[in-house]
C-alpha cells in the first residue's frame, strides 16, 4: 500500500508542478490577445470569460504534461536509485509500472469526460460576445461628428442619443452608406433607416436607396456553437486523454532501460508529447 501510495503521490505531484507551467505559459498567451477586450467588459461577463478560458486551458495543460510528468518521476527514481531499492524488495519493473499506469487511467477517464464537457468552442462562443459588447462599447463612446475606424467599418454622425445615431455615414469595404438615423441593436447590428447605398459593380458605380440596410459590427453573433466544431474540437480533448492509456507502457519501459540523462528523459516525453497532439488532430480531421 505505501509503495502503491508513493508511485502514485510522486506522479500526481509531478504532473501537478508541470501543468502549471503548461497553463500559465498558455493562458499568458491568450490573454495576450483578449485583455483588451476583458478589462472593457463588465465584470460579471469578464469573469465567466475567465473562468471558462481558465478550466479549458488548466484541462488542456494536464493532458499535454502527461508524459512530461513522468518521464520526470521516471528519471528522479532511476537518478536517486531508488529502483535498485524496489529490487532489493524483489519488486519487478511490471509491478513498478502497475501504480503509474492506473493513475495514467484514471486522468485519462477523468480528464476526457471533463475535455468533452470544457470545450474550445464554449470559449470561443464567449469571446465573440465580448467582441460584440467591445465592438458597441466603443462605438457608444465615439463623439458627434467625429471619425470611428475599426478594420473594415469606418463610421461617422451628426448626434446621438442613447443607441440612436442620426445623419449617418458608414463604409464597409467598397459600400458606403448615408442614412438619416441608425439604431444600434442588441446582437451588434447598425439598423440604417432611410438610407443611400454607394457601391461599384462591373466597373459602374450604383446608387441604390432603400427604407433598411443592417451593419454587422464583425460579422453575426451565434447563441449556439455550430454542433459540427463543437464535435471536433471535443473529440481533439478526448484524443489527449485516451492517447496515453496504451502508450504509457511503452514509454515507461524505453525511459527505464534506454535514457541515462534528465535532458533525454525530457526529449523522449516531448516526442511523446508531439505524438499524442497529432493524434488528436487526426480524430478531430476525422470527426
Amino acid at each position: 500500500m505505501l509503495f502503491t501510495d508513493y508511485l502514485i503521490g510522486g506522479y500526481v505531484k509531478s504532473l501537478l508542478s508541470v501543468s502549471l507551467l503548461f497553463f500559465l505559459f498558455t493562458l499568458a498567451v491568450q490573454l495576450f490577445n483578449t485583455f483588451h477586450l476583458i478589462v472593457t467588459m463588465p465584470l460579471g461577463d469578464a469573469l465567466l470569460f475567465l473562468l471558462l478560458l481558465g478550466i479549458y486551458t488548466y484541462i488542456l495543460s494536464i493532458a499535454l504534461s502527461m508524459f512530461v510528468a513522468g518521464g520526470n518521476l521516471i528519471y528522479r527514481l532511476k537518478e536517486h536509485k531508488i529502483f535498485h531499492t524496489f529490487y532489493t524488495f524483489g519488486i519487478s519493473d511490471r509491478r513498478i509500472l502497475l501504480p503509474l499506469q492506473l493513475a495514467v487511467v484514471a486522468l485519462s477517464l477523468v480528464g476526457a469526460a471533463a475535455a468533452y464537457v470544457a470545450n474550445y468552442q464554449k470559449v470561443s462562443h464567449v469571446s465573440k460576445y465580448l467582441k460584440f459588447q467591445f465592438g458597441k462599447q466603443v462605438l457608444l463612446t465615439v463623439p458627434p461628428r467625429s471619425f470611428f475606424s475599426e478594420r473594415e467599418l469606418s463610421f461617422f454622425f451628426e448626434r446621438r442619443e442613447g443607441n440612436h445615431f442620426y445623419h449617418v455615414i458608414v463604409k464597409t469595404g467598397d459600400e458606403i452608406v448615408t442614412a438619416r438615423s441608425a439604431r444600434l441593436t442588441p446582437d451588434g447590428l447598425l439598423l440604417l433607416k432611410k438610407n443611400s447605398l454607394f457601391t461599384s459593380v462591373s466597373g459602374y458605380n450604383v446608387i441604390m436607396k432603400s427604407d433598411e440596410y443592417k451593419v454587422g459590427l464583425g460579422g453575426s453573433f451565434l447563441y449556439k456553437p455550430p454542433r459540427e466544431k463543437f464535435l471536433k474540437d471535443a473529440a481533439f480533448g478526448v484524443a489527449l486523454f485516451i492517447f496515453p492509456l496504451p502508450v504509457f507502457p511503452l514509454f515507461f519501459f524505453l525511459l527505464l532501460r534506454r535514457v541515462s540523462s534528465r535532458f533525454a528523459s525530457y526529449m523522449w516525453a516531448l516526442a511523446f508529447t508531439f505524438l499524442q497532439f497529432a493524434f488528436a488532430l487526426t480524430i478531430k480531421a476525422l470527426v
